[in-house]
């Protein structure tokens, strides 16, 4: 017979009332970019996971290797191993691939947050929802490189493109950790139904 004291059955209650908030970086970045708000995201009612996906931040997957597929089952993973539904929220690019994993796991996800994210319809690729958009930095600077394999951003326009408000020390201390971003993820035609998230 195990005996539990009355501190630790309501810390043990304490941790199954917890609602998990999965944070899924931008297109280019990691999880370190969450850095700041799982700072003031500390609750004892919460459970922040802020991954980084698969060849990003520390994640050294061979770039050649990497699909749309690979995020999503990433994702979908840390949702299966959640007892409880949980908190989506993507960031940018990643609003597409939250949409995918909340396709796959409506009854495992609470609710999606969309951070300046796409939030597209089925079938939507990211290249079709930025054709023709004008006045955007990340836009006007976007290009694939010469193989098409990955997307990049011109040197000279990424503080502005990619965070324009912050102080520009901010951005070269964190310039080392963005990463050249895979075009396979960003040619993926989201696939969602109007049963689930769709």
């Amino acid at each position: 017979m195990v005996i539990t004291s009355s501190c630790e059955q309501k810390k043990a209650k304490s941790q199954k009332e917890k609602t998990t908030i999965i944070l899924v970086h931008s297109a280019w970045l990691g999880g370190w970019q969450w850095k700041e708000t799982i700072a003031n995201l500390k609750h004892e009612h919460l459970n922040v996971i802020a991954p980084d996906l698969v060849g990003h931040g520390d994640d050294k997957t061979p770039p050649g290797e990497i699909t749309m597929d690979d995020y999503v089952n990433q994702l979908v993973a840390l949702i299966d191993a959640e007892e409880k539904p949980v908190v989506l929220v993507g960031h940018s690019f990643n609003g597409i691939t939250i949409s995918r994993v909340a396709e796959l796991r409506p009854k495992k996800v609470k609710k999606l947050i969309y951070l300046t994210a796409f939030l597209v319809p089925n079938g939507t690729f990211f290249f079709s929802a930025v054709k023709g958009v004008e006045g955007s930095k990340a836009v006007e600077n976007f290009y694939l490189s010469e193989d098409k394999s990955y997307a990049l951003v011109n040197q000279e326009a990424m503080h502005e493109a990619f965070a324009h408000d912050i102080p520009l020390e901010n951005f070269v201390a964190a310039k080392h950790y963005i990463v050249s971003e895979l075009a396979a993820p960003l040619n993926y035609a989201l696939e969602v139904s109007d049963e689930n998230f769709g």
